[in-house]
């Protein structure tokens, strides 16, 4: 049995905002659903919301590290 969940990603960088990098996030927490779209048309790009399905058992963690080129972000 799984859930969807809506995931926030506050202070990703605006380079960061294409779906294929909100995907990558949402497969590191669970499977990957959708993103806002609407939010990626937006000249204010303060925190993008994916959606993602887990397993309620394996919870949800609090935070993640994702890495692009040279860059790391938490």
């Amino acid at each position: 049995m799984s859930f969807r969940y809506g995931v926030r990603a506050p202070g990703l960088p605006s380079f960061l905002w294409v779906e294929s990098v909100f995907n990558a996030i949402g497969n590191r927490l669970g499977t990957f659903l959708e993103v806002d779209m609407s939010l990626l048309q937006t000249q204010n790009k303060d925190m993008a919301r994916i959606l993602v399905s887990l397993n309620p058992r394996g919870g949800l963690a609090e935070k993640i590290n994702l890495q692009y080129k040279e860059y790391v972000f938490e």
